[in-house]
């Protein structure tokens, strides 16, 4: 069953600014406040190489919106070796960058697991 996740750019622009920025905060929160957020998940390179950022709207979508991310996150695997992440990092934008480095577009970058 997929969510319904109403969504208007005014509403993600007044999310991000009173978005949580710690890592307890990120992790305790539920999906359907994080929709404005990407999170960026990596395997244990020596076993796979398998590396995807995901949009937190999809997962929303996809798992519900009342689920804390960090009951999300640990049941969480790859779809190429079935393992869970080794890296997790929470982000306002889809960069592909090492955790907690800030580039062009990424204003913040969370560490949830690393």
């Amino acid at each position: 069953m997929i969510a319904n996740i109403a969504w208007s750019h005014e509403a993600e622009q007044r999310q991000l600014s009173a978005a949580p920025r710690t890592k307890e905060g990120f992790l305790g929160a539920p999906l359907r406040e994080l929709i404005a957020y990407w999170l960026d998940l990596r395997c244990d390179p020596a076993r796979c190489t398998k590396v995807v950022c995901m949009p937190m709207r999809l997962l929303a979508a996809k798992r519900g919106g009342q689920l804390r991310l960090d009951a999300v996150l640990a049941r969480l695997r790859c779809g190429q070796c079935g393992e869970p992440p080794v890296h997790a990092v929470i982000t306002d934008s889809p960069i592909d960058v090492a955790p907690n480095d800030i580039m062009d577009g990424a204003k913040w970058r969370v560490a949830l697991v690393s």
